[in-house]
């Protein structure tokens, strides 16, 4: 089961990463922030909203990072899961549904982490 302490691991090696890029978007009411860490090249990851980017928020209500272990060396901590308790979709259980959601796509070998 996804733990706490795991989703915090996460976000300190996210947040402890260099910023290569980062673009601000205001998308309806929601002013988000997308941080590249350690990659070059990014438009293809933001190009359907590039109309949306601004240069400037007053406020964020979602901060996205994007990294990946080819480019960043970037490394996740050891799951708090057995594998064979994630669900269909690559659903993995959590220790609070109603805050953080977690999924592993195996197919593109992508990890989701999100905390509400």
């Amino acid at each position: 089961m996804l733990t706490q302490k795991f989703a915090e691991e996460v976000l300190e090696i996210y947040q402890n990463q260099p910023v290569s890029h980062q673009k601000k978007y205001q998308i309806g009411p929601l002013n988000i922030e997308v941080i590249f860490c350690r990659l070059g090249h990014t438009d293809h990851f933001t190009k359907a909203i590039a109309h949306l980017e601004v240069r400037e928020l007053d406020s964020i209500d979602l901060t996205i990072y994007v990294a990946d272990q080819a480019h960043s060396g970037l490394k996740l901590p050891q799951p708090t899961w057995d594998w064979s308790e994630t669900r269909d979709n690559g659903y993995i259980p959590t220790f609070d549904d109603t805050n953080t959601v977690a999924n592993f796509t195996q197919f593109s070998n992508t990890f989701y982490l999100l905390d509400r």
